[in-house]
C-alpha cells in the first residue's frame, strides 16, 4: 500500500493544473491520470470526473 497518499495527490493536482488532454474534435477530456516510470509515460482517460 501507498504510504504517500498526500504527495500522490499534491502531485496529481500540479499535473491537471498544467496539462490539458483533448479530443480530436477539441473538447476536453474530464478526466484522465498521467504516470510516468523511468523515463516512459503512459496515460488512461474516461469520460467522465473521477471520484476525488
Amino acid at each position: 500500500m501507498d504510504n504517500h497518499v498526500e504527495e500522490w495527490e499534491a502531485a496529481y493536482e500540479k499535473v491537471r493544473a498544467a496539462v490539458t488532454l483533448k479530443y480530436p474534435d477539441g473538447g476536453e477530456i474530464p478526466e484522465f491520470l498521467l504516470c510516468i516510470d523511468n523515463g516512459e509515460a503512459w496515460w488512461r482517460w474516461s469520460d467522465e470526473a473521477f471520484d476525488h
